[in-house]
């Protein structure tokens, strides 16, 4: 993120925390994160994104065997129900592929609501441990 943060001219936290392409920045560091340690583990990535028509969307398809884990990345620190929206809407659609879904926010309260774990984005790496890698 530094070269980001470089080009943007972001200088400090402050400025990150008001900047209009904070949740663009979050989502690319997790996205990175979990292509890095993918590829550092000598895997391929499997990582794809997911849009239909009628702009029902998921951020990350991680595809592990037979298995398709929606992940949804949100800058926000604050969870809101409506983040959920897409990974329920992907898991109801491909039903005995989707057992486990994620939502990665920068809030410090990692819980579980039903099949949905939420972790905080500086725990991107444990998701791939709960996958079952």
């Amino acid at each position: 993120m530094g070269l980001v943060t470089y080009l943007l001219d972001i200088e400090n936290i402050v400025q990150l925390k008001r900047d209009p392409l904070r949740g663009f920045l979050v989502e690319n560091l997790v996205i990175l994160e979990l292509l890095k340690a993918r590829m550092n583990s000598g895997l391929e990535p499997h990582l794809y994104y997911y849009r239909d028509s009628h702009n029902h969307e998921v951020d990350v398809i991680f595809k592990n065997a037979d298995q398709l884990v929606p992940i949804e990345i949100k800058a926000s620190a604050t969870f809101h129900q409506d983040f959920l929206k897409g990974l329920d809407f992907f898991s109801d659609l491909v039903k005995t592929r989707c057992h486990k879904k994620f939502l990665i926010y920068s809030g410090k309260q990692e819980q579980k609501i039903g099949t949905t774990k939420i972790f905080n984005y500086k725990n991107t790496t444990k998701l791939l441990k709960e996958v079952g890698e």
